[in-house]
């Protein structure tokens, strides 16, 4: 399956030795199973997804991620949930790599031009998003893809983040004022009395 896929992208940099140095590629912190059952990627290419797992493909841009996802998913008849930071927006078709409606090949993708750069949009939604979608597809499938190149978006989604509430465009537009005004050694001291232990 693996080698398969690989053909489709041969063209590619780094296409035909993406999983020969994956190792390399993937973030170590993947490779090891989480509370919501994520699997080491050599377990995806050995095919041993159990029920309710994801497979999570993350590499950068143009090495052949889409056609690789899309081959998996079509072996495991599943969908695919987008994790990238850039392609949730639909006025960024260009210059984002974006499947296009040929590379998906009839494969479900989720989260991809669903949103407007008007929209405040950040990790933390995409998280809430992608999970919810999971959770959809897990009950018509036992095994899902997660593809993408957004690390942070792929750690908020399998590690979480802290309950931190919303921010608002009042105070958002106040520190915003007050920085313009004072500059960025203000923002930075401010930043190191309010949380003098992340700062350090």
């Amino acid at each position: 399956l693996v080698r398969d896929a690989l053909q489709v992208g041969q063209t590619n940099t780094g296409v035909t030795d993406i999983f020969s140095g994956l190792d390399t590629v993937l973030d170590d912190d993947y490779r090891h199973p989480i509370p919501m059952g994520i699997p080491g990627i050599d377990k995806l290419l050995k095919g041993g997804l159990a029920k309710g797992e994801i497979g999570v493909i993350l590499a950068p841009t143009g090495v052949g991620k889409t056609a690789l996802s899309v081959k998996i998913a079509r072996e495991f008849h599943t969908e695919i949930v987008s994790a990238d930071a850039r392609q949730v927006y639909k006025e960024m078709s260009i210059g984002t790599a974006r499947p296009t409606t040929e590379e998906m090949e009839g494969i479900i993708h989720h989260l991809l031009g669903h949103i407007s750069i008007e929209d405040n949009y950040d990790a933390r939604k995409y998280a809430f998003e992608a999970a919810a979608r999971l959770e959809n597809i897990h009950q018509k499938n036992p095994v899902a893809i997660l593809c993408g190149g957004s690390g942070l978006y792929i750690r908020a989604l399998l590690e979480g983040f802290d309950e931190i509430p919303d921010v608002t465009d009042e105070i958002r537009n106040r520190i915003t004022i007050a920085y313009q005004t004072h500059g960025l050694n203000w923002l930075q001291s401010e930043v190191e009395k309010a949380d003098p232990e992340w700062y350090a």
